[in-house]
């Protein structure tokens, strides 16, 4: 027994050492400088700009995100995938860079007149055209920063000083620069620099390691269509979360954006704990399912058992503490928020299976397509929902699409994977077919050429 406990205690120590320990430690101060840091703010700026002024700001940054999810266009996924599997050979690191960045000009040309549009179609950026400005500044910032490349090349502790300093800056100077009601757009404009400064810096910082090649437009249109599966699959995943704030805005008043962003931005805070293990697996499990399958089925289910058990921890305390939750950082006014976290946390632990199924299995096994079809579908469905619910509901309907899109593409994934016989470890098909209620068939060993029709 004491030789186990060695060999346990010896096992965990070299996962502790390992790259994609000190990468995810790195993601994990990333992901608290974008979201953790910004979330010390939001006591302050909810109670100072109040309700209105606050759906101001999240009406505003959810039409940022919608277009930032354009600029990135699976980059995150197909870049990264594609960076990983070369990162031995510089002139083919070289050579994806230029052809991404190159699509990212691309598509921050169609950004820019997406803005226009909204300019004259939305009614919130119609009586106030200032805070569409800087919505659109903080997307084409964030659209350019090359996190792809730091990951794919698993080199993510380089670039995560400048990230956390750019965003703690910005988060201080919330409290000297906004002082009063009517001083929302100040915040997109803190959030704009911010994003700008992390943006220029991971770009020099990537110039150094790899050597500059100038764009074609041919090699950028090339690239967008390679990629297209992967921005199906991401675009339609990551639709319903980025826009759902921006479509509510459509049809209810801003004090109802506020209600349910503010619910959603604490919901976003408990699957951003969950993001950073799997974008540092990610290119891990990429890499080893074209070199030893076995090793990859570890990673899986490693990453299932982790993230499994993280996403139904955070579930039952967000749905438990939801009326702490919101009285601490929000106040009494936001006391309509509350039935509204309690739905969406509903969606951490399903969110958390649906990652392990969906992108640390089936994307690096090439099944892009069938889940672009899935996150399409779940979109179309959300939008629908909200369309249906929203005007009714109001945030409550909106929580109650997103929970049925998410359950979707979480159940989706599983079943895709089933019908090819691609599940990375039997727990997976166990505790899933309990869940739904279906007996567990036979396991087959991952082909190496699956059929994704």
């Amino acid at each position: 027994m004491s030789g186990q406990k060695m060999t346990v205690a010896k096992t965990i120590r070299r996962a502790a050492r390992s790259t994609v320990a000190r990468n995810a430690a790195a993601l994990y101060g990333v992901r608290f400088a974008a979201v953790v840091l910004p979330l010390v703010t939001v006591p302050y700026l909810a109670r100072l700009l109040q309700p209105a002024g606050w759906g101001l700001v999240l009406f505003s940054r959810s039409f940022s995100s919608w277009l930032v999810l354009a600029m990135e266009y699976g980059f995150q996924y197909f870049a990264t995938r594609k960076i990983a599997r070369n990162r031995g050979d510089r002139e083919a690191v070289a050579e994806t860079v230029s052809d991404v960045l190159g699509a990212k000009c691309v598509l921050a040309t169609a950004a820019i007149a997406v803005a226009l549009i909204a300019r004259y179609t939305a009614p919130i950026f119609r009586t106030h055209p200032e805070y569409l400005i800087w919505a659109l500044v903080l997307s084409l910032a964030q659209g350019f920063i090359p996190l792809w490349y730091f990951q794919g090349t698993e080199r993510i502790t380089t670039s995560s000083r400048l990230t956390i300093l750019a965003y703690a800056l910005g988060a201080a100077c919330t409290f000297i620069m906004v002082r009063a009601p009517d001083q929302g757009v100040r915040v997109l404009i803190l959030n704009a620099a911010s994003a700008l400064l992390v943006a220029g810096g991971l770009l020099g910082m990537m110039y150094r390691q790899v050597p500059w090649r100038r764009p074609k437009v041919s090699s950028a249109l090339r690239t967008l269509r390679e990629s297209w599966s992967t921005f199906v699959f991401q675009g339609g995943a990551s639709f319903y979360q980025a826009a759902n704030g921006f479509v509510l805005g459509l049809f209810v008043p801003p004090a109802m954006v506020a209600y349910y962003g503010g619910a959603e931005r604490l919901v976003r805070l408990a699957t951003s704990l969950v993001d950073p293990i799997s974008w540092a697996v990610y290119p891990r499990i990429s890499h080893l399912m074209a070199h030893q399958t076995g090793e990859a089925r570890r990673y899986a289910r490693t990453v299932f058992l982790i993230l499994g058990g993280l996403g139904l921890c955070m579930g039952g305390v967000f749905f438990l503490g939801a009326p702490l939750l919101i009285g601490l950082l929000y106040g009494a006014s936001y006391t309509p928020a509350i039935p509204v976290l309690r739905i969406l946390s509903l969606t951490i632990p399903v969110i958390a299976l649906g990652t392990v199924f969906a992108i640390q299995w089936a994307l690096p096994a090439g099944l892009e397509r069938p889940l672009g079809r899935v996150a399409v579908a779940a979109g179309i469905g959300n939008v629908g929902l909200a369309v249906v619910l929203a005007p009714r509901f109001g945030a409550l309907g909106m929580a109650c699409a997103v929970l049925s899109a998410e359950s979707f593409v979480m159940v989706s994934a599983y079943v895709i994977l089933k019908q090819r016989r691609l599940l990375p470890f039997p727990i997976a098909e166990t505790l899933l077919g309990l869940l739904m209620r279906r007996t567990a068939t036979d396991h087959q060993p991952i082909r190496s050429d699956p059929d994704p029709s």
